[in-house]
């Protein structure tokens, strides 16, 4: 856990420092001075982006069922819809449907273009 606090710590001064280089650069390429509150605005948004990503980290690695093999909160590229639940099919399912005439008849008490 403190490697992973060492590790976040270093992403927000890394990103506090390229945030600061590359607008400070590429502003004064563009304009004819940057921007005058950089010196809050970098570490305002290299906080945000790390906090994001401490989020993602510390939800991971206090899960109780996470593995290396089993990643609760995955990255985007490895996404999959499908979730299994169950180890083999079940043998029996069952719906419970509501009535129609029910439903109909709650659906047209009601005014939809009522505000």
């Amino acid at each position: 856990m403190v490697m992973l606090g060492l590790m976040l710590l270093l992403t927000f001064v890394s990103l506090m420092i390229l945030l600061w280089v590359g607008t400070f650069f590429f502003q004064g390429y563009i304009y004819t001075e940057p921007t005058q509150q950089l010196h809050w605005q970098a570490p305002a948004a290299a906080l945000l982006i790390t906090a994001g990503l401490a989020i993602w980290c510390f939800s991971i690695a206090l899960s109780n069922t996470a593995s290396p093999h089993n990643i609760p909160v995955d990255v985007i590229h490895r996404f999959s819809p499908y979730e299994d639940m169950l180890d083999k099919p079940v043998a029996k399912i069952w719906v419970i449907k509501r009535s129609r005439k029910k439903a109909a008849a709650e659906t047209k008490e009601e005014d939809p273009n009522r505000y």
